[in-house]
């Protein structure tokens, strides 16, 4: 969903993405050029229904690990938005602590979510994951070609730990914007960060010896 913020839109902002491009400073005539055409280039995108929700199944430790390339338990770094072509994409720096699924890559991981906040626009997708700076996370990655990464299964596949980040801490994920396809039995989730890791390598032990 594309929106130019105005009287008319409301924007439901879940993240603390950073806006690129704000600011009150006069613009060269090229540079008022260079706003003009992004500003008509996002104005000509489509919109979606401001309150569509993102229809998933509810995935189980076990099956987040199986279509996971990496997971991991790190520190959110930088944050960055960027206009690419006529969309949003915001770039996450994720410093990892512990791997618990997959050969650490260098650091930091970079994760790229679709969306963000770029200028006065905005775009978002309900049921995508969040991320702040500072952050302590769990969480399950699809390796991309570019050398990125993408969550697994929208927010379902993040992980927020309570401070401060001992074993013992409570793991939550912010799952507002997902309506279930299967709202009847629901897999069991751990409450903590060690149960949380010890589910995860269990299941990545049980994948690595089937055939």
């Amino acid at each position: 969903m594309h929106t130019r913020p105005s009287h008319r839109a409301v924007i439901r902002q879940r993240c603390s993405l950073p806006a690129r491009g704000g600011g009150s400073r006069a613009r060269s005539p090229a540079r008022g050029l260079a706003a003009l055409v992004a500003i008509l280039a996002l104005a000509a995108f489509r919109p979606h229904p401001a309150h569509a929700t993102s229809a998933l199944a509810m995935l189980s430790i076990e099956q987040l690990t199986e279509r996971s390339d990496l997971v991991v338990e790190g520190r959110v770094g930088a944050i960055r938005p960027a206009l690419e072509g006529q969309r949003i994409f915001t770039y996450v720096d994720l410093h990892p602590v512990d791997v618990l699924k997959g050969e650490q890559p260098g650091a930091p991981i970079v994760v790229k979510l679709y969306g963000g906040a770029y200028g006065e626009y905005r775009t978002a997708i309900d049921g995508a994951p969040c991320f702040d700076r500072g952050e302590h996370v769990v969480v399950f990655l699809k390796a991309r070609r570019t050398g990125t990464y993408g969550v697994v299964n929208l927010a379902e596949g993040k992980f927020r730990l309570a401070s401060p980040a001992a074993a013992t801490a409570r793991v939550t994920r912010d799952l507002r914007g997902i309506a279930y396809l299967d709202a009847g039995v629901k897999p069991v989730i751990p409450e903590t960060l060690a149960g949380l890791k010890t589910a995860i390598r269990a299941a990545a032990r049980t994948q690595r010896r089937e055939p």
